[in-house]
């Protein structure tokens, strides 16, 4: 059991990373009139989602578990965001 949760703690973090990528990539690709800014999170949250549910249906594990450890990841992923928007701004 503490391997699969392990493994589940090793899958947020690549989920954050993926997660970041693409949303800012998606950011690149869309113009700040497009997207609201305020759902960036929220999008994390549901992309670390559907990642972590792919990873499970793709390794025939448990898909509760990498349903919430993308959730997980997401968060990671749009709490690194916020916080280097805001040192952006504090340093300028």
């Amino acid at each position: 059991m503490t391997e699969l949760i392990e493994s589940a703690l090793i899958e947020a973090g690549a989920i954050a990373i993926v997660v970041g990528i693409v949303i800012e990539a998606g950011k690149k690709a869309v113009t700040n009139e497009e997207v609201e800014k305020r759902f960036l999170p929220l999008f994390s949250l549901i992309l670390g989602v559907l990642f972590g549910i792919v990873y499970a249906l793709i390794q025939g594990d448990d898909i509760l578990l990498y349903a919430v450890s993308g959730l997980v990841g997401g968060g990671f992923a749009s709490g690194v965001y916020d916080n280097v928007k805001s040192i952006k701004k504090r340093s300028e």
